[in-house]
């Protein structure tokens, strides 16, 4: 690894860490209006797909399937693990198990912001952009709970980027056609997440 990957990498792993940190402290110490209905849908989603029930995996109309499959999943490992079935009374596992995962995607999602970024507006600006998002205490909040919205932004956001970057072009003026790819598929996850993401 030359010496440019190797700081780019340890740049987005910083952008990393100081956005995921702030996403997993107190995540045990708060509930949302929402989450419970998501973690439950999640629930439904994993167990609709289990037994073939395709019809049942419309839980939603946003549709928010990133969060279904990430809370769905999560909730089956800690009802395994834990020997205890998903119930709305015993919640409180469940929830913050599933918000690990959210902060941890939210947080790369910022990391990509980063490394999309860098070569359109520079290091420094890209860095102080990145780390402005990973502070933002709105961000925070809506990145560390088991919803669609920040999921959303961070999709939207990097989809954006990447398609500026396969329009730009490398420093050499090369296409990289890695990016136009990138970029439909985090387009398509935004869209996945909620429906604004047709943006």
């Amino acid at each position: 690894m030359n010496h440019a990957r190797r700081n780019l990498l340890l740049q987005a792993l910083l952008v990393f860490v100081v956005a995921l940190l702030p996403r997993l402290v107190g995540s045990g110490h708060f509930l949302t209006a929402d989450e419970k209905q998501w973690v439950g849908r999640g629930v439904e989603f994993v167990r609709a797909l289990r037994e073939f029930r395709f019809n049942d995996t419309l839980q939603t109309t946003h549709p928010g399937i990133p969060t279904l499959w990430i809370s769905g999943l999560t909730s089956s490992v800690v009802a395994r693990l834990g020997h205890q079935p998903f119930s709305f009374d015993v919640l409180l596992p469940f929830l913050v198990a599933s918000r690990i995962p959210i902060a941890v995607l939210n947080s790369l999602l910022v990391a990509g912001v980063f490394v999309a970024a860098r070569p359109l507006i520079g290091r420094e600006v890209a860095l102080l952009g990145a780390l402005a998002i990973a502070l933002d205490p709105f961000l925070i909040g809506h990145s560390k709970i088991v919803h669609v919205d920040a999921l959303l932004a961070g999709f939207t956001a990097l989809s954006l980027l990447l398609l500026l970057r396969a329009e730009a072009g490398d420093r050499t003026g090369r296409a990289e056609t890695w990016a136009l790819p990138a970029s439909a598929v985090t387009g398509a996850l935004a869209i996945l997440s909620k429906l604004p993401g047709l943006i």
